[in-house]
């Protein structure tokens, strides 16, 4: 740590060096991965994924229904 300085964090950051503010490169938190929406639209998927699963299932057993009373 630099002397004459405010140390802030872990890792500490110098926040102030000899009185005067020392500015930080921009972290852009808003750009940061969001690990809970990336789960979240991964399920949302899935969930899609096994909607048109079911509806062909489903869409299969009508036919074979049909198919059984025809006989």
């Amino acid at each position: 740590m630099p002397a004459n300085s405010t140390v802030v964090g872990i890792p500490g950051k110098v926040v102030i060096q000899d009185g005067v503010k020392v500015k930080n490169r921009d972290l852009n938190h808003q750009n940061m991965p969001d690990p809970v929406m990336d789960k979240y639209d991964g399920m949302e998927m899935k969930i899609a994924a096994l909607q048109r699963e079911v509806e062909q299932l489903k869409q299969q057993n009508n036919q074979q229904q049909e198919e059984g009373k025809m006989l």
